[in-house]
């Protein structure tokens, strides 16, 4: 009986010692739990962005004294959208959530810190994403009206280089106003020894224009300077360039903004008629995207690195050099006006889309002493090129 006591007395000691010793970390856990998270609220748990675009959804996460405010947010597919929250606040978060592409995810916002039963508080944003959305003057259902823009303006977005290159001439000399073998040298040419033809290398201007993005309407591209005589042809590439293929149509070709972009490049006092603005609407629209069959070069066929082979696909930034042409028309007489037409300078550029340069006429205006494209031969901008290859 005695031996039964005693082993009864050991085990109940034994107890004793094991229950204190395991109220000891429940003792603590219960002192620690007095700082815990008591709440996770999102202020929307489902979003709809477009691509590019992003919305913020704040998190606010409520607790008991000096449990962690902070939270984690994770994308489940950062090709369909990302997160950027920002630091956490006093137990607010903005999460700023981006679309990529079209699709749907969730975002995982979860809590640094712990609730009464030691775990971390999750929630889930659901997210869709749209496609990415045309602007103004993107969508063929809506156009918009010209004057939506992209932002340019040359003081920031253009680089204009200057330099000089020997252009190589050989002409027919005319025979009412022949010239002597000392004068062709004079102007560093060599005479025939019949005296018909001259020929040499001429040093001649030339002008690099580098464009970071382009003009989309013709507020912007006003920004482009017209005081040299490249002014007005770069103006002229960079309209071209600008035109989008199948936006506008014969019933909103009014909208077309090259419309007024060139006449602006006219000069002043240049209105073009209705009619003939129908006819460079359909002169663009068949050349630089194929109007009734393939186009016959490209908006970009200017840029360097675009080529045929490559479907008109420039190197960026986007650049092109002009020349300033050894020729030039004197002034002369305007027998309709009883004006006279001005003095007109050559300006040419050589690319990959056509076997020869190509040229405007500029002159400068007494008007306001600015450079302008003479009498409509902007169009020669807009002729037909060869027709891009496709790339495959």
């Amino acid at each position: 009986m005695k031996m039964q006591k005693r082993i009864v007395s050991v085990v109940l000691a034994v107890a004793l010692v094991l229950s204190m010793v395991l109220a000891l970390p429940m003792a603590a856990e219960a002192k620690k739990a007095k700082s815990f998270v008591k709440k996770l609220t999102l202020s929307a748990t489902s979003i709809t962005v477009d691509a590019g675009k992003s919305t913020a959804v704040e998190a606010k996460v409520k607790v008991k004294k000096k449990a962690s405010t902070e939270v984690t947010v994770i994308s489940n597919d950062e090709s369909i959208c990302t997160v950027d929250p920002a630091e956490a606040g006093k137990g607010a978060t903005e999460i700023t959530i981006t679309g990529m592409k079209e699709g749907s995810t969730t975002v995982t916002v979860t809590t640094v810190g712990f609730n009464k039963k030691g775990s971390p508080v999750s929630q889930d944003i659901a997210v869709t994403v749209n496609a990415v959305q045309p602007g103004p003057g993107e969508d063929p259902e809506d156009p918009g009206d010209p004057g939506t823009g992209t932002g340019f303006d040359a003081a920031k977005d253009m680089v204009v280089t200057e330099g000089m290159t020997n252009v190589y001439i050989n002409f027919t000399v005319n025979e009412d106003n022949p010239i002597t073998e000392e004068e062709a040298a004079e102007c560093g040419l060599t005479l025939s020894d019949d005296g018909k033809t001259a020929s040499g290398n001429i040093p001649c201007m030339q002008a690099t224009y580098t464009f970071s993005k382009l003009p989309g309407n013709l507020e912007e591209l006003k920004t482009i300077p017209l005081d040299t005589m490249f002014g007005p042809m770069a103006a002229g590439i960079a309209a071209v360039a600008s035109y989008q293929p199948g936006v506008y149509n014969m019933q909103n070709y009014d909208k077309c903004p090259q419309l007024e972009m060139f006449e602006y490049l006219n000069g002043p006092g240049f209105d073009i008629a209705n009619v003939a603005k129908q006819n460079m609407f359909i002169t663009m629209r068949t050349t630089l995207e194929g109007y009734g069959g393939p186009a016959q070069g490209s908006p970009f066929m200017y840029f360097e690195g675009a080529t045929p082979a490559n479907g008109y696909t420039p190197t960026k930034p986007l650049t092109f050099t002009l020349t300033h042409g050894p020729y030039q028309v004197p002034e002369a007489p305007n027998y309709a006006t009883g004006g006279m037409y001005p003095e007109r300078q050559m300006i040419l550029i050589s690319f990959a889309g056509d076997d020869s340069q190509r040229y405007c006429d500029v002159y400068e205006s007494q008007r306001d002493n600015c450079w302008y494209i003479f009498d409509d031969s902007w169009q020669h901008l807009v002729a037909g090129a060869k027709p891009a290859q496709i790339v495959y």
